[in-house]
């Protein structure tokens, strides 16, 4: 989570003002649920087909 938040934070700093997600934002064992509760504070969220 530190290394998203600082990412996030930056990118923020920088004007950046819309993220968009396109899935995959869960993978792996470090705090997914800390993570998914973070990320939906200010993304949008699509589903994508395969």
């Amino acid at each position: 989570m530190f290394a998203l938040k600082a990412v996030v934070d930056d990118a923020k700093s920088k004007g950046v003002k819309n993220f968009i997600n396109l899935g995959d934002i869960l993978y792996g064992p470090i705090a997914p649920r800390e993570t998914y509760d973070y990320l939906l504070t200010f993304i949008e969220c699509y589903n994508h087909f395969r």
